[in-house]
């Protein structure tokens, strides 16, 4: 069952919100940059929303929000906002100092999609341009959403008429326990045994760190906090956790509240996953909700700046070929207090 209202305009356009439901979820997206707004979860206790999202639609609209949308072109940054595909250099916009981050200035996170509703799932659809940001060809992308009785699957399909890059992910922000409180006691599996390893400048080196005893290692389920609170040198760069894990298979990861018993495990066949543990300071002046290590995200996506390094798999498209990647968010409730 999808139903549909209005919460909203943006540029003439209506903001419609889409929700997606049946016994056991119910996911409210956007048709402005594919926002995840709300997943609700029935538990004995009612529902209880798991996304750390925004209320008002003023706060979505302020740039720099990428919170719980469809991020495009490319995800994650690119260094000096460009990059050489085939016998051209590309030079992007620049929205991160002299680099590109999520997609340039006017990303997808940015733009209002079409819409389909097809039974229980919900395809936008988006037409990105030739130049579009500086990218090469005229793209198109379907973005569609499809419920299950425990779980949503987020499915990108792309073409394009010329050849291009073409990396995307979803950024939702996760907290199953409470919003006004922080996530060290959240328990958090990676299935990885690598992470990029980063440099001062939060770029990754192309190198690689094996996780084994380091706070990397999220093998079996582990509370955020004690990675967070150890002072090891790659938390220091970023005050936190902003790395990209080389994944082994499609259970790419999996979180955990002892609090409330919820349960959400993350199932992709992009290559990595970026972990980004809110890692501001101070109110963050996009969402003023937002406060230091207040939500985790688990981005599956290619690795940052992979256009640009060798020992990264490329997020190369041809002309006339298909991009096709999922993102599956699967959730239960476990008996509270169980670890395992």
């Amino acid at each position: 069952m999808i139903d549909v209202v209005k919460i909203g305009e943006h540029n003439g356009q209506d903001i419609l919100l889409f929700t997606l439901k049946n016994a056991k979820i119910d996911v409210g997206i956007l048709n402005f940059g594919g926002i995840m707004k709300h997943f609700k979860v029935r538990t004995p206790e009612g529902d209880r929303n798991i996304v750390f999202g925004v209320e008002s639609v003023e706060e979505y609209l302020r740039k720099g929000n990428y919170t719980s949308a469809v991020i495009g072109r490319v995800a994650n940054c690119i260094r000096h906002a460009s990059f050489v595909l085939g016998e051209n250099t590309c030079t992007i916009t620049k929205n991160d100092g002299e680099h590109c981050n999520h997609g340039g200035v006017e990303g997808f996170d940015r733009r209002f999609f079409g819409h389909e509703i097809c039974g229980d799932s919900l395809i936008l659809s988006l037409d990105s341009p030739d130049g579009d940001q500086g990218f090469p060809g005229n793209l198109h992308l379907n973005v569609e959403y499809q419920l299950e009785e425990d779980a949503v699957t987020v499915r990108f399909t792309a073409t394009s008429d010329a050849d291009t890059v073409f990396a995307p992910t979803y950024h939702p922000y996760f907290n199953l326990s409470s919003h006004t409180e922080n996530i060290y006691d959240t328990k958090l599996f990676v299935n990885a045994k690598q992470v990029a390893v980063v440099g001062k400048d939060g770029f990754p080196t192309g190198e690689f760190m094996d996780v084994k005893g380091t706070p990397f290692d999220f093998s079996t389920y582990t509370p955020v906090g004690q990675g967070l609170q150890s002072g090891h040198e790659q938390i220091a760069v970023f005050g936190g956790y902003n790395h990209c894990f080389l994944t082994e298979g499609d259970h790419v990861a999996g979180v955990y509240s002892e609090k409330t018993g919820l349960e959400l495990n993350i199932y992709s066949n992009l290559p990595g996953v970026q972990l980004y543990t809110s890692n501001i300071e101070q109110k963050y002046p996009q969402n003023d909700r937002f406060f230091k290590h207040c939500a985790i995200c688990l981005e599956p996506q290619f690795f940052p700046n992979a256009v640009n390094t060798e020992a990264f798999e490329t997020p190369f498209l041809a002309a006339g070929e298909r991009a096709d990647y999922t993102i599956r968010y699967a959730v239960s409730v476990r008996d509270k207090g169980v670890t395992e």
